[in-house]
């Protein structure tokens, strides 16, 4: 069985790695509603959080827009690294200094296409959050001396963190009524995400980043969405959809290591192996100190999933239990174990190093 780090553990991880000066300068996010920290709070959109059970265990008990009762990952990396939280490219107090922080552009409902979660109305695709992130880098080139390289050094030590692509299958390419699913079989679907992920990192290549961390996807056939709309009665995972993922995972994971790393030799991408990670907790619970794999602590109707998180969902009492806050969405809980595995995990988890030497190279 793989070894993970306990509650216990990350809380130790947390504490003392605040006080170890680490090489980043700060962190940019890119991906969709698991690590959107608040964007969504300014846009019309059907994909929000900032609605009460959300935030009951965040910092005041506060709904800022996570889709969670806490942190997400890269608030708790964060932490461990010593650094501020990034603030949310449309918060209205993201400018000046402030940008130091580093900048979240996260946004729930996105995806690598800009098609996907079209059935959310408003949402940030991942093209439209590079575009943020060039305007970013305008505006740190005026904070800072244009005259010299302190921009061009700030963003190339900087960790630029994504984690897309699960709403273009579950949002976009598992619905019964997709276009894509009528247009692409499911290896022509994978070749397209792919080929347009190499390009948005390429853009980003382009401007400036050179320490990628990229999540590939996990088992999205074990969420309690997926099972509750197959009405698997018994809790088990949807294989079919597992199986979809695993393979665009080998996809991203040949595309990362023979070709990104090849093309843009003076970066370094680093890959978190999230499916290995969640299987690893949903086929061993108790080993990581939870009771529920395969229904939510908030929601309504089967397994708690048939109805988003809001104030008058069904609550679970004990959030620790779960790893699932929602339909979709991994609780406090399981976000801080996959925080504390991506930042000093082994080469079974996260390859070829982990964020914690990725951030110790010069």
């Amino acid at each position: 069985m793989a070894t993970f780090p306990s509650p216990i553990f990350v809380t130790l991880v947390v504490m003392l790695h605040s006080l170890i000066a680490v090489s980043a300068s700060c962190i940019f996010i890119f991906g969709d509603s698991l690590v959107d920290t608040g964007n969504n709070n300014h846009i019309t959109t059907l994909a929000r959080a900032d609605i009460w059970y959300n935030g009951i265990d965040f910092a005041n008990r506060f709904p800022t827009g996570r889709f969670c009762n806490g942190r997400t990952v890269p608030d708790f990396l964060a932490q461990m690294m010593g650094l501020s939280i990034p603030i949310p490219y449309l918060d209205p107090q993201a400018n000046g200094t402030n940008l130091l922080r580093g900048v979240n552009f996260a946004s729930g409902g996105s995806g690598i296409l800009p098609s996907t979660g079209y059935k959310y109305i408003g949402r940030t695709p991942f093209d439209r959050q590079i575009e943020y992130f060039e305007d970013i880098k305008t505006k740190l080139a005026s904070i800072m001396d244009p005259q010299d390289e302190s921009v061009h050094h700030f963003i190339s030590e900087a960790l630029f963190y994504i984690n897309i692509g699960s709403l273009d299958y579950i949002s976009n390419y598992f619905l019964s009524d997709s276009k894509v699913s009528q247009l692409y079989s499911v290896a022509e679907y994978q070749q397209l995400l792919l080929r347009r992920f190499a390009d948005q990192f390429r853009k980003l290549y382009e401007l400036g980043a050179r320490k990628i961390v990229i999540s590939n996807l996990g088992p999205l056939g074990c969420t309690p969405l997926m099972i509750s709309l197959e009405k698997f009665d018994n809790g088990s995972c949807v294989g079919y959809a597992n199986g979809i993922i695993s393979d665009f995972n080998r996809g991203l994971e040949n595309m990362v290591k023979n070709k990104l790393q090849n093309q843009f030799s003076d970066a370094r991408f680093v890959l978190s192996d999230n499916y290995v990670i969640f299987s690893e907790i949903i086929n061993n619970p108790s080993a990581y100190g939870f009771k529920y794999v395969n229904e939510s602590c908030c929601g309504l109707g089967h397994l708690r999933a048939e109805f988003p998180c809001s104030p008058i969902s069904g609550l679970c009492f004990h959030r620790a239990d779960y790893v699932f806050w929602d339909a979709f969405h991994p609780t406090d809980a399981l976000n801080s174990i996959l925080a504390a595995t991506q930042y000093a995990g082994s080469s079974q988890f996260i390859k070829p190093i982990n964020l914690k030497q990725l951030m110790n190279i010069l």
